[in-house]
């Protein structure tokens, strides 16, 4: 897991899919009734004083492997992760587990908030 989110895999047609989905996804994309009104007030948090998604359909055609490599370097690359592990302790090598780093058990009230 943590080569894959080290080291951006080469794969042109991969990317030229998720392209094509995105395009497709955010053309067949309907804003309507409350969805309005929760869509303007989050681009205005962003700062944004236009819809983000028009943007993204803009761009994304010029979308090329060096800028998601590029992105991929600043933000991804070699830095800290944090995991979770659900599961029974029982059946979980905790030693080898700490191996990654702290563990920290959590209570169900601390995942689910109940």
């Amino acid at each position: 897991m943590n080569e894959l989110l080290n080291t951006l895999p080469q794969v042109p047609a991969t990317l030229i899919n998720a392209k094509q989905g995105l395009l497709k996804s955010l053309a067949s994309d309907r804003t309507t009734q409350d969805d309005i009104l929760f869509n303007y007030l989050y681009s205005k948090r962003l700062g944004n004083n236009t819809d983000v998604r028009k943007t993204i359909y803009e761009q994304v055609p010029k979308l090329t492997f060096n800028d998601l490599k590029q992105f991929h370097a600043a933000e991804l690359s070699h830095k800290p992760f944090t995991y979770c592990i659900v599961g029974d302790e029982k059946s979980l090598d905790m030693q080898m587990l700490s191996t990654h780093g702290v563990v920290k058990k959590l209570t169900l009230e601390e995942i689910f908030g109940f």
